[in-house]
């Protein structure tokens, strides 16, 4: 059995079948390839690190894609064995590596002692971003009372978290029923810093970060050697 391998590909070409634009923003795209290295392998093909379609025999050279036009898309083609070309190969992509950042992430654990109506003010680069409810009206803040009933059944316990959404074991029990998320995708490239508090109702702050975040975004990367685009949006590349 051979390893998987995105070497073998000299050529890939991609078409999008502009006039054939879905109602929902989608179109076809034609996928086309030279491989004269390929032998018996079938031909993996991943849209944005997820596996969208495999090739059906050694000899296939090209395939239709329903690619999404709202947003970049990153095709990578891999060779895999053919009893392995159902199984997820993406951590063997190499072609794009290292990742691109180009999202800011924040996460934190909620405290249930807060303040009902607490709200999370994120700041990028000093600028603030508008207050963000720590709770949603369908969010339970705790499950069962600290204390099995002094603190309240299912309800925001008297005494603190116990053993609902809590803090207790993972999933709905636990840290990830507290998680709280804040993510922003609109930040130009470079460094940029993050930080946050928290306020009750009344303005009062309750909460901060015990230091600002540093993030660095990503540029996209300059187009790879030997790219060629015509009036009908075709891209190819030469490795």
């Amino acid at each position: 059995m051979t390893s998987a391998t995105q070497d073998i590909f000299d050529q890939v070409l991609l078409r999008a079948a502009v006039a054939a634009l879905d109602d929902d923003g989608s179109a076809m795209a034609l996928l086309s390839w030279v491989a004269p290295d390929q032998g018996d392998r079938l031909v993996q093909v991943y849209v944005n690190d997820v596996l969208a379609d495999v090739s059906v025999d050694a000899s296939q050279r090209e395939m239709w894609l329903h690619l999404d036009r709202a947003r970049p898309v990153r095709v990578e083609l891999l060779a895999v064995d053919p009893q392995a070309a159902l199984n997820d190969h993406a951590t063997d992509l190499h072609g794009w590596s290292p990742r691109f950042t180009q999202r800011a992430a924040l996460a934190i654990t909620r405290d249930e002692t807060l303040p009902v109506e607490s709200v999370a003010i994120v700041s990028v680069d000093d600028a603030e971003d508008f207050g963000h409810r720590l709770w949603r009206d369908t969010d339970y803040r705790s499950g069962f009372g600290a204390l099995f009933g002094i603190g309240e059944f299912a309800r925001d316990g008297a005494t603190g978290p116990g053993l609902g959404r809590g803090e207790f074991g993972v999933g709905q029990f636990g840290a990830d029923g507290c998680a709280w998320r804040w993510q922003r995708g609109d930040l130009s490239p470079g460094a940029h810093t993050i930080d946050l508090r928290m306020e009750s109702p009344e303005g009062r702050e309750v909460g901060r970060l015990d230091a600002p975040l540093d993030v660095y975004i990503d540029a996209l990367p300059s187009p790879a050697k030997g790219v060629q685009l015509d009036d009908v949006a075709t891209l190819s590349w030469q490795t």
